[in-house]
């Protein structure tokens, strides 16, 4: 029961209590550190989080989310949040005053935790913020050390603005009365206004009771707050800790949940911290060799894990620590797509907690979230990007895990997504929309490249998804409107003059900026080869900032067109700021993607570790490792490199689901498929995988561009499309011995290989009219090839060498199952 965020705002001035037991959970693998003066960081758990500007030691922002949604914030401008304070801690040593909540010092931290230390000839301080696993309770702890030569008197005193702002709307809500215990233990602030679900908020002192803290409910600038002041004498080298808990609750709950709190807090703190070590470092392992992509990838699951906070009696994914309090749909489904590797039953959960916010019109939910006196759902629009995503994830899903009961509980959804978007569908099979790209600003009605690329995958994958699960269903007719898109998506967007697919503002006249989205494209396969390394050639001229990465679109004035995209005030954002040219993480995912499979493997590494990795962050301009929402892309800035929300969700979800792919384990809407053609370095790896619903071990080792050698739980198969669960696949990269199977656009049974008579034997289910496509990869020369008894004549050999032959084999189905038999 999450009570203990509004402790914080009317107790945090207490927050010097002490106790031993000052050390963090925090696991070395995890955490980071930064000296840089700008450093913003958000941490948090499931019932709060924390906000901070600067690497200024106190929070900007407090976030709650027991019983609802509020926090604690003085700022009046969203882009200058930073000068809020709404926490202050004062420290006296002798004649001397310092002001912490303005100091930036050096910090270590976690997604999850957080601890500023810094110490000069006089004194050492160490402050440090942790949370709970089932108790709504911040833990603030500061650590003072006399580094001088003699006795020095140490006096410190915090206050804090006991005001609430509701969620969504934002509004101011001061405290109705406070209860301050005279014993310096325990003050509660209560808020009798339904816009707070009338909480409270409570701060108490949980350190060694030897050492008297003074308090008192007093006045900030004429404004409620509480204050709190400690004296002590402090020997050389000795140092005093002092602990506080911050908590909110509903009213009726403060005196049982403060004295749970006070009895389980240091329990719950351990418990919170080694769950999320546990799963970010132990559960289904990559581990690739490269400490910087390895350290990257135990963030990312700590992101995760970190960012699921309590609404309305649930846990949900939600983007940031502190500063969003809501759910958001596309946080969810964009970190799903890298969670269905290695956490399936978290995608369930999040697919079937979409469903329950669904109506009796099968609507997917856009956005969930506390607001006036109840939670309210948004729904998503016809030209919602949400429903692509959605419909994405789930194939994915069904690809790792076979769950037809959770496909067919969400199918009227999904159903319902593809109708509603196919709206947007005109006359010239392209996809208009609102939005520029994948922004959720702007309203100019027009063609759009970002869309029409998404549609033509998602009409894809739910043609093969629901012909899975529905033997009766024709999924011919979404097939065909996706070819006859792909081929208007490059008759119509595709520009000569720029060598990239750029959008409509209306009919005939072009949208001249360059969109990240377009990328999608060369990432989806959805171009043909040689177009696609022209449209990253573009990307690469117009859109990388070299030392950043993608720009996510340029040229940067949007600014000066607010009245034709129909953008309010300047949410767009300043010149290379946000999305006015800014650089966000999907932009770099996307062009790292496009490169993997435009064959620029070792490019797209190089993506990855300089863009996206915490270390390629951190020796980028401003270099703060963290994970980020958008970075400042302006050169002539002096905040050039600059992160904006830090521990962002999705982030996290995505840096997985570029680095499965990266490592080899891709999928189409039909399979997933093994690919040899991969970063040269990566000659020895490990990782899991969901593969049919059970997690199955890979172990990747050599080098080359082929499988020399594949093996399934130690028996050899001849197929880099996985058709069946195992619980260990094994390949070494090299030339092949013998023919494989490397691709396939059918749902693929059975894959076998006799050496005796050289043929290699596809059982394949599809549906009557279908385009198969197949690629074999062998080194011996193909002679035949037999579908169904019948002889195919459409074989081309793409690729060969002395060692080794690619072929291509296309055939048009007449049944749904089918034999193909290929004789060398």
């Amino acid at each position: 029961m999450p009570s203990h965020l509004r402790v914080i705002l009317s107790g945090l001035v207490s927050l010097f209590v002490f106790t031993c037991n000052n050390k963090p959970q925090t696991d070395p693998a995890l955490a980071v550190k930064f000296s840089g003066k700008y450093g913003q960081i958000e941490v948090g758990g499931k019932y709060a989080g924390l906000e901070f500007h600067h690497s200024r030691p106190l929070p900007s922002r407090i976030s709650f989310y027991y019983p609802v949604a509020n926090s604690i914030d003085l700022s009046t401008d969203y882009w200058k949040r930073d000068e809020s304070l709404p926490l202050s801690l004062l420290v006296k040593v002798g004649n001397r005053l310092d002001s912490l909540e303005k100091k930036s010092i050096s910090y270590r931290y976690t997604p999850y935790a957080v601890a500023f230390e810094n110490s000069d000839s006089l004194y050492g301080v160490k402050i440090s913020y942790q949370f709970c696993e089932d108790l709504p309770v911040i833990v603030w702890r500061v650590m003072l050390e006399n580094l001088s030569n003699e006795v020095q008197d140490f006096q410190l005193v915090a206050s804090l603005r006991s005001v609430l702002r509701s969620c969504h709307t934002y509004a101011w809500i001061e405290q109705s009365r406070g209860e301050y215990d005279p014993a310096g233990s325990k003050y509660v602030a209560y808020y009798d206004h339904s816009a707070v679900d009338s909480a409270a908020v409570f701060m108490i002192n949980v350190s060694d009771r030897s050492i008297s803290i003074l308090g008192k409910a007093g006045d900030l600038e004429n404004k409620p707050a509480a204050i709190f002041n400690f004296q002590k004498s402090l020997k050389p080298k000795e140092k005093v800790n002092l602990a506080h808990l911050i908590g909110s609750g509903r009213v009726d709950e403060i005196p049982v949940l403060i004295d749970k709190s006070r009895s389980d807090w240091e329990k719950e703190v351990k418990n919170f911290e080694n769950n999320i070590i546990a799963y970010a470092t132990q559960k289904n392992r990559i581990v690739t060799g490269d400490s910087a992509i390895d350290q990257t990838v135990n963030w990312s699951k700590a992101v995760m894990m970190a960012n699921r906070h309590y609404l309305n009696g649930r846990f949900v994914p939600m983007p940031c620590p502190a500063e969003y309090n809501f759910f958001f749909t596309h946080d969810a489904l964009l970190t799903d797509l890298g969670a269905v590797h290695f956490d399936p039953s978290r995608v369930k959960n999040d697919l079937l907690y979409l469903l329950s916010l669904t109506g009796p019109d099968s609507i997917l939910p856009h956005a969930y979230y506390w607001k006036d006196d109840g939670y309210k759902t948004e729904y998503c629009g016809s030209d919602n990007w949400n429903h692509f995503w959605f419909l994405l994830l789930s194939n994915t899903y069904f690809l790792h895990t076979r769950d037809s009961t959770t496909i067919g509980q969400i199918m009227p959804v999904l159903e319902k997504s593809i109708q509603m978007t196919m709206k947007n569908k005109k006359a010239d099979d392209l996809m208009y929309a609102t939005r520029p790209d994948w922004w959720d600003i702007g309203n100019l009605y027009g063609a759009r490249a970002y869309v029409t690329i998404l549609m033509i995958k998602t009409l894809q994958d739910f043609a093969v998804l629901k012909a899975q699960l529905f033997p009766e269903f024709d999924p011919s007719p979404y097939l065909q409107t996706a070819q006859r898109m792909t081929v208007q998506l490059e008759n119509i967007l595709w520009d000569e003059d720029s060598q990239y697919l750029l959008n409509m503002l209306e009919p005939g006249v072009i949208d001249h900026h360059y969109y990240a989205g377009s990328l999608l494209a060369v990432m989806f396969n959805i171009l043909p080869q040689e177009k696609s390394g022209r449209l990253i050639q573009t990307a690469q001229r117009e859109l990388l900032d070299q030392q950043l990465g993608i720009r996510i679109a340029m040229p940067a004035d949007f600014h000066e067109l607010g009245s034709l995209y129909h953008f309010q005030g300047m949410e767009m954002g300043a010149p290379y700021i946000y999305i006015n040219g800014g650089i966000w993480p999907q932009g770099n995912i996307w062009y790292g993607l496009a490169l993997l499979n435009n064959g620029q493997a070792d490019r797209s590494l190089e993506v990855l570790k300089k863009y996206l990795t915490l270390e390629g962050i951190h020796n980028s301009p401003l270099g703060q490792p963290s994970f980020y929402e958008y970075r400042n892309a302006d050169v002539h800035s002096r905040n050039y490199g600059q992160i904006d929300k830090p521990t962002f969700l999705w982030a996290g979800g995505l840096y997985l689901y570029y680095l499965y792919q990266l490592i080899g384990l891709q999928q189409t809407a039909f399979n997933l498929t093994l690919h040899s053609d991969i970063p040269e370095t990566f000659t020895d790896l490990t990782y899991q995988s969901f593969i049919m619903g059970k997690s199955c071990q890979f172990e990747l080792k050599g080098e080359g561009n082929y499988f020399s050698e594949i093996s399934w739980d130690g028996q050899p198969v001849n197929s880099a499309v996985i058709f069946r669960a195992a619980e260990k696949i094994s390949v070494i990269r090299g030339y092949p011995e013998q023919p494989y199977l490397a691709e396939i656009n059918g749902l693929l049974q059975q894959v076998n290989y006799d050496p005796g008579d050289q043929q290699l034997r596809i059982q394949v289910s599809a549906w009557s009219g279908h385009s198969l496509e197949i690629v074999v990869v062998s080194p011996i020369p193909l002679i035949k090839v037999l579908l169904n008894e019948q002889q195919v004549t459409d074989i081309n050999c793409i690729i060969s060498d002395e060692q080794v032959s690619e072929y291509q084999i296309r055939a048009e189905l007449k049944t749904k199952e089918n034999k193909i038999v290929c004789q060398f």
